[in-house]
């Protein structure tokens, strides 16, 4: 267990409650240009995250990039002094486990260590199109220590990126979240793909049957974590404010997933809670915010694990797979429009839940379940509750992403949704 945490406890034994994290990261971060590697960095990160509390007062503390624990314990208690009166206030769980959770790859291991690049040298020169990108391998360690006895730690080994290929004026995009650098070769695979559909087809604004990408999907999802913080909807600033648990929010055939277990990210929570994995929507139904100790308190529910403090978070979501295969939704109405990526997601409205975005690499008109042509830049206005209810089959595959855009590990297959409103971007 980390040493610097123990010795910071001690210098902080003035509060009532201490809770402290260290997260250390080594990273290989692996550029890309048009086929090229351009540059390869090796990384090393170390950030303290200090959250001290006395009666309804507290105080949280980040600090990057040193190992001076004085300056810590000093910054800290420097902070305090400025506080004020909450009426929300971190609650450490009573945990006095010590658990330590270590995942060894020596694939991905190796990469950061030696900065081998040799395999993906090798695969960008077999790509069929030229392909820019980046491949980010990481070795995440976390320790958490509180005053309630609770000893932690927890070492992650993973990669991820994307990958959009270009093929003159068409492109394609993938991305991937894995233990595997297979899975790069996969990004790569499937973004020539997207991108060797060419040929332009005029859409006009109107509703459409569309069939979402998981890369779609899963930058929803990093949206929908807010939505489904317990904090945003005391604040009325999420769409689920309006439903009671137990009521009807989505298509019957939709299960979306917290799964922190699942895709192994995280044991424990900030609050010294274990994770679980749970559904917020169960078939369609309201089943579950996302709570850490304070606000399942106050909503008289108990903590799903997900601390946060103050601000519950989601830590890795799944969308449950369907039966059908990919092709068969794309074929599943006479004209679809497939999304394969998008960006500039913006909100109108968060209590409605309104929002825009824009369609981008790869945005393919099918008609009769072949595809003949690229509509390019097209916008979806729409709100999430009616994307929710619009769900009308889902694929039977399913993939997991995580790259810059979609910052939260998401597990889940194609979404086939019925008449959403489409406009022209520019």
């Amino acid at each position: 267990m980390s040493q610097e945490l123990e010795k910071i406890l001690e210098g902080l034994k003035n509060f009532e409650h201490v809770i402290a994290k260290k997260v250390s990261v080594k990273k290989a971060v692996i550029k890309f240009v048009l086929g090229e590697v351009a540059e390869v960095q090796k990384i090393y990160e170390s950030n303290y995250f200090i959250t001290v509390i006395k009666g309804k007062k507290f105080y949280s503390f980040s600090l990057s990039g040193t190992d001076d624990l004085s300056k810590v314990i000093r910054s800290v208690e420097d902070g305090f002094s400025y506080t004020v009166e909450s009426d929300i206030v971190p609650l450490i769980t009573e945990n006095d486990s010590e658990i330590k959770v270590r995942e060894d790859n020596i694939e991905l291991e190796r990469m950061i260590q030696d900065l081998d690049i040799a395999s993906i040298d090798s695969s960008l020169s077999k790509s069929e199109f030229p392909s820019s990108g980046i491949v980010n391998v990481y070795e995440v360690k976390t320790n958490l220590l509180t005053s309630k006895g609770f000893r932690g730690e927890e070492v992650r080994v993973r990669a991820d990126g994307y990958v959009r290929s270009f093929n003159n004026e068409y492109s394609g995009q993938w991305a991937f979240y894995s233990d595997s650098l297979k899975e790069f070769d996969n990004a790569l695979k499937r973004a020539n793909e997207l991108a060797s559909v060419t040929g332009k087809v005029r859409v006009d604004d109107g509703k459409y049957d569309v069939v979402l990408s998981p890369l779609v999907v899963a930058n929803f999802m990093s949206y929908f974590a807010d939505f489904a913080s317990a904090f945003s909807v005391l604040t009325g600033s999420s769409f689920f404010a309006k439903f009671k648990k137990g009521e009807k929010v989505g298509s019957d055939i939709l299960t979306i997933s917290e799964i922190p277990r699942k895709a192994r990210v995280a044991e424990f929570d900030d609050e010294a809670t274990f994770t679980i994995d749970k559904d917020i929507i169960r078939e369609g139904i309201f089943n579950s915010l996302l709570y850490n100790n304070e606000l399942a308190e106050l909503f008289k529910e108990r903590s799903t694990g997900n601390a946060g403090l103050v601000y519950p978070i989601a830590y890795a979501f799944e969308v449950r797979p369907g039966d059908y295969t990919v092709e068969s939704l794309l074929a599943s109405s006479e004209n679809v429009l497939f999304i394969n990526n998008n960006w500039y997601t913006r909100f109108q409205n968060y209590y409605e839940g309104t929002f825009s975005t824009v369609g981008r690499d790869a945005v393919v008109v099918y008609r009769e379940g072949k595809p003949v042509g690229v509509a390019g830049r097209v916008r979806i206005s729409d709100s999430f509750p009616n994307m929710l209810k619009s769900v009308k089959a889902i694929g039977r595959d399913a993939y997991s992403v995580k790259w810059w855009d979609a910052p939260i590990p998401t597990l889940s297959p194609y979404l086939y949704l019925e008449k959403i409103n489409i406009s022209k971007a520019w």
